[in-house]
Parts: C-alpha cells; sequence; structure tokens
C-alpha cells in the first residue's frame, strides 16, 4: 500500500540488513552470517545436547526448527520437505545436528538423506561424509 514498513515489529531485535549479490546471473554462492548482531549466539547454539542417539536429536531439532510444541510427532518416512522444512531451515538443521555432534557435515545431508529415518540412520551409521561445510 505504500506504506513503510517497521521490520523491527516484522523480525525483532535481530533483524538486520544483509548484502545479496546486486545481480541473479552472478552465479556466486552466498551464505547469511548466522551471528546475532550484538555477536551473541546464534539460534542454532540453542540446540540440545546430543545424548548419543540420533532419533531423539533429529526429532527435537526437527521439531524446534519447525516451530512446533517439544515432543510433537513427527513422521519419521516423511519428507523433510513434506513435514514443511524450507531450504533455509534445512540449513538450520543440519548447521544443528553437526554442532550437537561435533561432526563435520556435507551441506547436502538432508538432500542425501531426505526423511529423518534415513537422517537417523546415516548418523547411527556414520554415513555423513561428505565435504566440508565453509
Amino acid at each position: 500500500l505504500g506504506k513503510p514498513v517497521d521490520w523491527l515489529a516484522v523480525y525483532g531485535p535481530r533483524a538486520r540488513p544483509a548484502d545479496l549479490p546486486p545481480y541473479a546471473f552472478q552465479r556466486r554462492p552466498y551464505w547469511l552470517d548466522t551471528t546475532t548482531a550484538a555477536g551473541g549466539p546464534a539460534a542454532e547454539d540453542t540446540a540440545p545436547q546430543w545424548s548419543g542417539d540420533p532419533l531423539d536429536l533429529v526429532l527435537d531439532l526437527t521439531v524446534e526448527i519447525l516451530g512446533r510444541a517439544p515432543g510433537a510427532d513427527l513422521d519419521l518416512d516423511a519428507t523433510f520437505t513434506d513435514l514443511g522444512l524450507d531450504s533455509r531451515m534445512a540449513v538450520a538443521l543440519r548447521t544443528s545436528v553437526a554442532r550437537a555432534t561435533g561432526r563435520v557435515l556435507p551441506t547436502t545431508l538432508l538432500f542425501d538423506h531426505p526423511t529423518p529415518a534415513a537422517l537417523i540412520e546415516a548418523l547411527r551409521s556414520d554415513d555423513t561424509k561428505g565435504h566440508e561445510f565453509r
């Protein structure tokens, strides 16, 4: 309607502008900085401590990232996309799993293991080898 938007009211105090590549055809990757403007921890740093069981870890983190109530049921055989994860959420889940487990995980983790069941099995069998995320 042509009125200015109060982005602070929309996104809260952690909102800040991000510089994007000026041209869509530049074909260079761009990753948002996950630290806060004040230098505090990112949201992914609040991931639950890993007990060693990937089942609990994957379920708890997926539920948290989806914004559902703790302990909410998830269909382990549904794809992450069908559960409601978008690409930004998938990156957040991958990053949270990597931090919680202390493993270097590929950026394609959820593409290679597209369901919670597949991801849990991969973490159990340590079938998560890949290129380091930078």
